[in-house]
């Protein structure tokens, strides 16, 4: 903005400088009319008195005189139309200077007015100055605070990246003793586990005669819930001995095993069953259910025990489930599989136990961990492999403590097949 107005200085100066040379060629031209105006002027009068010289007035109204006005080459012809031809010459002499007079009183408007102009412009010109450096001091005041942030940011940038390479190197020192500790402590772990292992073997069956109750806790696996009393519709549907009386609901769902079965049974828990069944009538003693699973080549039986390792009439189950499930069997454990687990163990009204004691009837296991191999190289000092690695780490060592807790107490362990071949589940 302030160019654009500083532009328009010049403009108006050359146009002050093109009306003043106007105004200079009027003022000369008008002078040069004034000269010859005088001079027509001084021939009038000479002609005058020419022709007052040669006759009076009193002779100039003579007829003669009036005569020799109209005889061709007379004096007094050739000095009246030298007298006429100088009166029209001063007449135009006087058209031509008001003329000039007016074209050069116009041109001093014109020049009054642009010299206003000029000033008007002049004054804009300073002010547009003014602002221009006031607008130039602000920039230079902003660059140079603008300048010190930046400074200041390199500043504590350079001193942030001094302490990230200190803190750094802390880390790593820190992370080549802890993983030198570590490795130390897993070392001794690893002899004390396998001490523990060898003590654990040679005084398992003293804890066994001890606690007396060996029998009675593989049992629990072995012992049936229900017996197939009958069986309609061409084996796919069958009559239990058990129903309302005895807190049965519908839907659920048992295993079936021959009475052969349940003596192995005791001894080896992922015996898969015949069928399973599922109760969708129920009575005061009694209940209907329907085969919604069976092995190829078996068929239902009168005498079949019914076995669901949740449920029971009498007593309520605590169960300890931990691991990695895949109910699908898609090789690929999900978060949701280990909920599904204890929903199935909730529906029959048993419980969650928060640890593994005395109180615990069963421990349910997924999928076995492996122990993970040690770190090398640059994941040493890897963050994330390191957070990796002590997860895999304590997955491992929590799931071999918790099967020598069960050991220890005498709870049957129960892997995933196991646990869903004893409740009866099958896929809807």
């Amino acid at each position: 903005m302030a160019r654009a107005r500083s532009g328009g200085s010049p403009s108006a100066a050359w146009a002050i400088t093109l009306l003043g040379a106007g105004f200079f060629i009027c003022g000369i031209l008008a002078a040069l009319f004034f000269a010859q105006k005088g001079g027509v002027e001084e021939e009038l009068a000479t002609a005058q008195r020419d022709l007052n010289e040669i006759a009076t007035a009193t002779d100039r109204n003579s007829p003669e005189v009036q005569a020799a006005r109209q005889e061709p080459g007379s004096v007094v012809s050739v000095l009246l139309a030298r007298a006429s031809e100088a009166q029209t010459n001063l007449d135009t002499a006087n058209r031509d200077l008001a003329s000039r007079t007016a074209e050069k009183e116009n041109l001093e408007n014109q020049l009054a007015n642009t010299s206003k102009a000029l000033e008007d412009a002049q004054q804009k010109v300073a002010v547009s100055t003014s602002e221009k450096e006031t607008i130039r001091r602000t920039f230079q005041d902003q660059a140079a605070a603008m300048t010190a942030k930046v400074d200041a940011a390199e500043k504590a940038n350079t001193r942030l990246q001094e302490d990230l390479e200190s803190m750094r190197a802390q880390l790593q020192g820190d992370q080549r003793e802890a993983r030198v500790a570590l490795e130390n402590t897993i070392r001794e772990l690893r002899v004390q586990v396998d001490e523990l292992e060898r003590q654990i073997a040679a005084a398992e069956s003293t804890i066994l005669a001890l606690r007396g109750d060996a029998a009675d806790q593989n049992a629990k696996v072995a012992r049936p819930d229900a017996t197939i009393v009958s069986i309609t519709d061409n084996g796919t549907k069958a009559y239990l001995d058990i129903g309302r009386n005895q807190k049965l609901s519908l839907g659920t769902t048992f295993s079936v095993f021959p009475e052969d079965d349940l003596i192995r049974l005791e001894e080896d828990p992922e015996i898969e069953p015949k069928a399973v069944i599922e109760v969708f009538e129920l009575f005061e003693n009694s209940a209907t259910a329907r085969v919604v699973q069976q092995q190829r080549g078996q068929r239902l039986v009168v005498g079949d025990h019914a076995i669901n390792v949740v449920f029971d009439p009498n007593r309520t189950f605590k169960f300890f489930v931990f691991g990695d499930f895949d109910i699908r069997n898609t090789g690929n454990p999900q978060p949701q599989d280990i909920e599904n687990i204890r929903a199935r163990i909730r529906q029959w009204d048993s419980e969650i136990a928060d640890e593994v004691d005395y109180d615990v009837d069963y421990l349910v296991l997924g999928v076995a961990p492996e122990l993970p191999r040690e770190l090398t190289g640059a994941e040493r000092s890897d963050p994330i492999r390191i957070q990796e690695y002590n997860a895999a780490l304590r997955k491992f060592n929590t799931f071999t403590e918790l099967r020598n807790q069960a050991t220890e107490y005498n709870i049957p362990i129960l892997n995933q097949n196991d646990f869903l071949d004893l409740i009866g589940y099958y896929e809807r």
